[in-house]
């Protein structure tokens, strides 16, 4: 219910001169899985020091703001994460918890369904979000894991990476796929 009444503020925050009842049904829809699946991404990335603020930081960075205000909370929400960062990289002295990691998500999925087109930009959020999509399905329907633990990052720990090499992994990944999606 909570996602359900953050997803309608969202479309009035996206649109406010027209609001919901302008939005055709297919376009909602498109809005709606758009939404869920960056924003559990986004949920479901924190767990590793460092991770979500660095993978932040980077996103937040290739977004292209057009609004001076929003250009403004843009580069303040830059210097905070970097900020945070100095205190959580592994081993972590502070975490961001629910709190945090729900509120970077709000503004991270705001920004870049309003000034995102291109669906790479979000694949690491994306690949997250389906890996524990994937991973719910599959051991309900077949009784079997695909991946070691679920989201994909926590796999990549079992199987022996440190955090800081995720993170390092992760946040190249990030950058290579921000700069296709600037270049084009």
């Amino acid at each position: 219910i909570l996602l359900l009444i953050q997803f309608i503020l969202y479309l009035n925050i996206i649109n406010p001169n027209k609001g919901i009842l302008y939005i055709t049904p297919l376009n909602f829809i498109k809005i709606f899985i758009n939404f869920f699946i960056i924003f559990t991404g986004i949920l479901c990335i924190d767990g590793i020091d460092g991770l979500l603020g660095s993978l932040s930081i980077v996103t937040l960075f290739f977004i292209n703001v057009k609004n001076s205000s929003l250009y403004i909370f843009n580069q303040i929400m830059i210097i905070s994460l970097i900020s945070f960062l100095s205190k959580n990289k592994n081993p972590a002295a502070i975490f961001m918890g629910d709190t945090g990691s729900t509120y970077l998500a709000a503004v991270i999925t705001f920004l870049t369904l309003q000034f995102v087109s291109h669906p790479l930009a979000n694949l690491i959020y994306i690949l997250t979000s389906l890996s524990s999509i994937i991973q719910v399905i599959s051991i309900n329907i077949f009784k079997k894991k695909i991946f070691l633990k679920a989201p994909f990052h926590h796999s990549l720990e079992i199987i022996g990476y440190s955090e800081n090499k995720i993170v390092i992994l992760y946040n190249l990944l990030h950058i290579f796929l921000s700069i296709i999606v600037r270049k084009k």
